[in-house]
C-alpha cells in the first residue's frame, strides 16, 4: 500500500489529471502528513513530504475533554478520578468523538455525562470548539507551508488541494486551507474514505504491473497504465550514543528517500568486549534525542565474539519495499552472525 497521502490522492482521482500539481493534507487520528504530488501524463510522482508525527484527531479530542471536565468540576465541585471512575472517562472519550463529528454538520450539540449520580448536560457550539483547537489547525497550516517552501513552490503552483483523513472533515480545517491557499477546496471523494479507495486503486495498479488482469465479478477491467513514484515522509534510523553518551537517532533512510530503497551503514559497539547488541528502530531526524522520536520496534543481535576493540563491525541494512514493509537486518562483520525484524512502516507512520 502506498503512503496514506499518496493513496488519498489516488482516491481523489489524481490519475485523471493530464498534468499539474496537487497537495494532499492528511489529518488522521494520530498523525498529520502533507504531500505534494506532480502529475505528468500517466506518472504520479511525490516531490515533497512533511508532517507532524504527534498531531492528530486525538489532540483535538483532548482539548474538548479538558473543557468538559472543567465544566463538570464547576457544576459539581469535584473531578472524576480516572482510576475509580474509568467508565466515566471511557464514556467521555466516546461522546467527545461523536461531538466532534456532529459539529462538522451542526452549529451546536449537547453532551450528557453522569458520574456518581451527578449529571452534566453541556451545550458546545461549533464556535467554542473551534476556539479550543484553532492553534492545532494553525500548526498544520504552517507545516503545509513549510513543505511548499521545501519544494520551492507557492500556493499558486498547486492545481488542487485534497483534504483527507477524518480530521480534515472539520469545517475549521477546510476554511483554514482555503484562506491560506486562496483556493476553493473541493474533493472527489469523502475525506475519511479517500485513502481506502486509493489503496484499492493501488492494488489494481500492482496487479497490472505483475501482468495480471483485475477482475470485478466476471469482468476483467482494462489496464490504466499508470505509474506511482513515492518517497518517505519521515526519516527512519537506529538509536546510537553520541559523543556526550546521549541516545540519539542515526538516520539510515533519510526523509524523501525514494520508495522502494535499500541503505546500509556500519556502526561500532558501545562497549569493549560486548557480545550482544540491541537494535532500536526509530522514526526521527539525524541527531534527534531518542525520547523525541517514534519507536518502531527493536531486535537483538546475540552471541557475537568478544573483542578488545569497538571497530565499526555491525552492519545495519534497511530494506523498504514498495508496500511499506521495512526489513531491518543487522550483521556482525567479524562472525557473520545475523538478525532481523520486519516493520509495517506505512502503518507505523499512520498510527
Amino acid at each position: 500500500m502506498p503512503h496514506e497521502p499518496t493513496a488519498g490522492a489516488l482516491g481523489n482521482h489524481v490519475y485523471k489529471l493530464k498534468t499539474g500539481r496537487v497537495l494532499v493534507y492528511d489529518l488522521g487520528g494520530g498523525t498529520f502528513d502533507v504531500s505534494i504530488i506532480k502529475v505528468t501524463g500517466n506518472v504520479c510522482e511525490v516531490v515533497a513530504t512533511g508532517g507532524i508525527p504527534k498531531l492528530g484527531g486525538r489532540d483535538f479530542n483532548k482539548r474538548v475533554e479538558v473543557r468538559i471536565i472543567e465544566e463538570f468540576e464547576k457544576q459539581h465541585n469535584y473531578r472524576p478520578d480516572p482510576r475509580s471512575q474509568a467508565i466515566f472517562y471511557q464514556d467521555l472519550r466516546g461522546r467527545v468523538e461523536q461531538l466532534k463529528i456532529s459539529l462538522s454538520a451542526q452549529i451546536q450539540c449537547n453532551v450528557v455525562l453522569s458520574c456518581n449520580g451527578d449529571v452534566l448536560n453541556m451545550t458546545v457550539t461549533r464556535q467554542q470548539f473551534e476556539s479550543w483547537v484553532d492553534d492545532l489547525v494553525v500548526q498544520s497550516i504552517r507545516q503545509t507551508q513549510d513543505t511548499l517552501k521545501e519544494a520551492q513552490l507557492q500556493w499558486s503552483d498547486i492545481d488542487a488541494i485534497y483534504p483527507i483523513g477524518g480530521g480534515a472533515m472539520m469545517p475549521i480545517v477546510t476554511r483554514a486551507l482555503a484562506e491560506a491557499s486562496g483556493q476553493t477546496i473541493t474533493s472527489n471523494c469523502e475525506a475519511h474514505c479517500a485513502a481506502a479507495l486509493g489503496a484499492a486503486i493501488a492494488g489494481r495498479l500492482e496487479y497490472e504491473r505483475q501482468g495480471k488482469g483485475y477482475q470485478v465479478g466476471s469482468v476483467t477491467l482494462p489496464p490504466v497504465h499508470y505509474y506511482m513514484r513515492d518517497i518517505l515522509s519521515c526519516a527512519v534510523g537506529v538509536s546510537v550514543l553520541d559523543e556526550q553518551e546521549q541516545a540519539v537517532c542515526c538516520e539510515i533512510l533519510a526523509k524523501d528517500t525514494p520508495i522502494p530503497s535499500i541503505q546500509a551503514r556500519n556502526f561500532k559497539l558501545a562497549e569493549l568486549g560486548q557480545t550482544d547488541a540491541r537494535i532500536e528502530i526509530l522514526q526521527g531526524r539525524e541527531g534527534e534525542r531518542t525520547d523525541g522520536c517514534t519507536a518502531l520496534g527493536h531486535f537483538d543481535l546475540e552471541d557475537i565474539p568478544s573483542r578488545p576493540d569497538v571497530v565499526n563491525r555491525i552492519e545495519i541494512t534497511f530494506d523498504l519495499d514498495k508496500d511499506g514493509l521495512l526489513t531491518a537486518s543487522a550483521r556482525d562483520t567479524v562472525s557473520n552472525k545475523k538478525s532481523q525484524l520486519q516493520v509495517d512502516y506505512t502503518n507505523a507512520q499512520a498510527s
